[in-house]
């Protein structure tokens, strides 16, 4: 795992458009029941690299305000962790230093001013692009065995729906 662009290696061809969901046992649903760590993670498919360019995340709710997570008043106690985990189970990169997401306003820690609050009748709901090719300089480069892995810690069980999509392009290693 490496950020930054690769250089054209021969036997390495574009192959197709990245479009896909973290899941955790083959559910993207992110509103769960995290008081024991749930995780929900990307992994490239075999024989290719993926190169993650920005990831979409949309949070659906009775009413959201920035100190809330969701529609929970006062935000949840342990977060989400953002991380990369390598092909030997470690911590690669903790895109928050640390910190963990326990509320809709520290999305921005991770995407600056590309947090939109829309209210409006039935649920409100959160838009979030983290563009990782802008805040990084480059997009970001997952090998074989890398996982790009939010870990949720605390009971979102009430928030009516919470996705995080990654996107980007596929390489094909031959």
């Amino acid at each position: 795992m490496t950020l930054g662009h690769s250089p054209p290696i021969e036997g390495i061809k574009p192959d197709r458009a990245l479009v896909a969901h973290l899941e955790n046992g083959g559910s993207s649903d992110m509103n769960v029941d995290g008081t024991t760590p749930a995780e929900f993670e990307y992994t490239p498919p075999s024989n290719f690299d993926a190169v993650a360019e920005r990831c979409l995340i949309h949070l659906f709710d009775g009413k959201i305000e920035p100190s809330s997570f969701g529609g929970i008043k006062g935000g949840v106690a342990n977060g989400l962790l953002i991380q990369i985990i390598d092909a030997d189970d470690a911590v690669a990169i903790d895109f928050l230093d640390g910190e963990t997401v326990t509320n809709n306003g520290k999305f921005s820690l991770l995407a600056g001013v590309d947090v939109v609050f829309k209210i409006g009748k039935g649920d409100d709901q959160l838009y979030v692009r983290w563009t990782l090719s802008r805040d990084h300089g480059a997009p970001l480069l997952l090998k074989l065995g890398d996982r790009l892995r939010v870990t949720v810690q605390d009971d979102i069980q009430a928030i009516s729906e919470f996705r995080w999509v990654v996107k980007g392009r596929l390489i094909r290693i031959v």
